[in-house]
């Protein structure tokens, strides 16, 4: 994953978004994925931009995804899910 990292071309990027961007890239490699969800805290003003940064720089279709205490229903991951042909 520190390898993959590494290139992550954003200038902004810190230690901890590198290692998410690794962590992503080795999934987005994995051919029967076809997309990612990254998830944060709703109030995490932080994950969430470095998320973005992330997502930038993906291939496959991402979803950002803030999540909040308590939430039970997730119309965004639903319409994502259709999005990339899953059912119900």
């Amino acid at each position: 994953m520190q390898e993959r990292g590494e290139r992550l071309s954003d200038s902004r990027a810190a230690a901890g978004d590198r290692w998410l961007y690794g962590a992503a890239r080795l999934l987005e490699g994995k051919g029967a994925l076809a997309g990612l969800v990254l998830a944060y805290p709703v109030r995490d003003v932080a994950t969430q931009a470095a998320l973005e940064r992330v997502k930038a720089e993906l291939h496959k279709p991402a979803l950002l995804l803030s999540v909040d205490a308590g939430q039970t229903k997730w119309p965004d991951l639903a319409r994502f899910a259709r999005s990339l042909g899953a059912e119900g």
